[in-house]
């Protein structure tokens, strides 16, 4: 609380903001014991296909199905990238679940077009084998920058990695963000399974349908679909997302904006600046807002979401570079851990 009290202190109790924004001399609002209530029980009800409701994602999702399918494009395609040495195993249990489904008589679980409702079309002709770890990246920009991709086709690798979690080798560990990165200007989506997590000592995990719910809803969202929301109507405002983090390899801190144009959480847009490069960081947020603005002329607040220690001396608001645009400014959530 502390903090908080810090910033309207520094940053929004002075002329200059007031000028800017006229926020009320009492400072922060302090609402009467009468208007103290118990949160609604259906603040947490969310919305899955044809208007149905639940509140628990991993019971519902699967006899209630996706709020929303990928709208475009229509055709997806799935292939592997897989070292030669779980072909055989891991890469077949993969195959075998997502077409399939997980057998079981105590546990069983859908195949993956009646759980996410994306069909499992598989093109093998762009599968990529590697013998080792050390040529992959090699192999896979090789393959993929050769490769003959299909028009209004979004394709999806399903990258089964050998590197152990545990690896300390950081060029082993560093081949995942190579590969994802050769994909990612190719168009291409990923999704990657851990072999170890497959198949372990020469035989199947007994518990790899605990991993399928992840990673299948996760392939819903990178296709374009939405999962569940909260059941509430949309709201039109702009809500920003900003977050710091430290690279340990790097030895460099960064920070991160992402942006969504409604309530729904609908991702619209990224970027990752250094540290210290804060302004940057509000040219980016006010490009959004004025982004925002020329699709819906009005908002009804701009919702700044802080996440994570960014720093007292890294991070300065500048709500003079969105007072122009007619917004009015909202700090709905900011706070440090």
């Amino acid at each position: 609380m502390n903090i908080l009290h810090d910033f309207y202190t520094k940053y929004l109790n002075t002329p200059a903001f007031r000028k800017i924004i006229p926020i009320t001399e009492e400072g922060f609002y302090r609402p009467q014991v009468e208007q103290y209530r118990v949160i609604s029980s259906s603040s947490n009800d969310l919305l899955y296909a044809g208007g149905r409701t639940g509140k628990e994602p991993k019971k519902d999702f699967k006899s209630k199905g996706p709020y929303q399918l990928p709208q475009k494009p229509s055709n997806f395609k799935f292939f592997f990238i897989y070292q030669k040495a779980d072909k055989a195993t891991a890469v077949t249990e993969l195959y075998r679940y997502l077409h399939s489904g997980w057998k079981d008589d105590r546990f069983p679980f859908p195949k993956m077009q009646d759980y996410i409702k994306v069909p499992f079309e598989l093109d093998i002709t762009k599968n990529v084998e590697f013998e080792s770890v050390e040529n992959a990246v090699a192999d896979v920009r090789n393959a993929v920058k050769n490769a003959d991709w299909l028009p209004d086709t979004q394709y999806m690798a399903l990258f089964v990695n050998p590197v152990p979690k545990l690896e300390k080798d950081e060029t082993r560990k560093n081949i995942y963000y190579k590969i994802k990165e050769i994909l990612l200007y190719e168009g291409v989506l990923s999704q990657v399974i851990k072999s170890e997590h497959l198949y372990k000592n020469g035989k199947p995990n007994s518990y790899f349908n605990t991993f399928l719910p992840h990673i299948e809803i996760a392939m819903l969202a990178k296709l374009g679909g939405v999962p569940w929301r909260l059941n509430r109507p949309t709201n039109n405002e702009l809500i920003v997302g900003v977050g710091a983090f430290y690279s340990v390899t790097r030895k460099s801190r960064f920070v991160g904006s992402a942006f969504c144009f409604n309530n729904e959480g609908i991702f619209k847009g990224f970027d990752c600046f250094k540290g210290d490069d804060t302004i940057s960081l509000a040219g980016s947020i006010r490009e959004a807002v004025a982004k925002f603005i020329a699709v819906n002329y009005t908002a009804s607040r701009l919702v700044i979401h802080f996440y994570k220690d960014i720093g007292k001396k890294r991070i300065r608001t500048q709500p003079a570079n969105l007072a122009h645009l007619g917004l009015e400014y909202t700090c709905d959530s900011c706070y440090h851990q």
